[in-house]
């Protein structure tokens, strides 16, 4: 086993538990939607969540191919999983029938799940920067990033859910765009 193949499972391990438990919480207010409005906000969310986790796989599969095992690298792996894991469990309500509406739910919650997915996108850019290229952002993938990093910090600070709808589209707009260009 090398030492890529060593890192990759342990980071995709956690991960994968991280994709899994947005797609238990969807599973579980789509049981009650019934009684629960879902609303667009959480369950966008929960896309723009997934589709994060899908480039995480992507990035961390044709960047660290030459990963060098030490306790800070694992340490790393795990802060960076470890938040995104917690992020993604706190997409979806524990019990949704709690909450008048799942855009309530979404309110009192993304600053803490935008925060762990801009905490950990921006320690993995920082590793990439560090560790494989420094030259590894040309013009479009920059702007693509600050783009990214830029809606995900107006979606944490403006309370409005029409603008906060827009900019999840706008979100999930570049993390198509990225699939294109990268």
């Amino acid at each position: 086993m090398t030492a890529f193949e060593f890192f990759f499972g342990f980071f995709s391990l956690v991960m994968g538990l991280a994709l899994v438990t947005v797609a238990s919480g969807l599973a579980n207010v789509l049981q009650a939607r019934k009684v629960v409005p879902l609303g667009w906000l959480t369950p966008l969310l929960a896309l723009l969540v997934l589709l994060d986790i899908c480039s995480f796989w992507v990035i961390g599969w044709n960047n660290f191919q030459d990963v060098t095992i030490s306790y800070g690298t694992i340490y790393l792996g795990l802060g960076m999983t470890l938040v995104y894991f917690l992020s993604a469990a706190l997409v979806f309500p524990k019990d949704s029938s709690e909450w008048p509406s799942l855009d309530d739910y979404y309110d009192s919650h993304k600053r803490l799940v935008l925060g762990g997915v801009l905490f950990s996108n921006a320690v993995g850019v920082i590793w990439r920067v560090m560790t494989v290229d420094q030259r590894a952002f040309d013009l479009t993938t920059t702007a693509l990033l600050v783009l990214f990093f830029a809606v995900l910090i107006a979606l944490m600070l403006i309370k409005n859910r029409r603008v906060n709808l827009v900019l999840l589209l706008a979100h999930l707009s570049t993390d198509a765009a990225q699939a294109f260009v990268g």
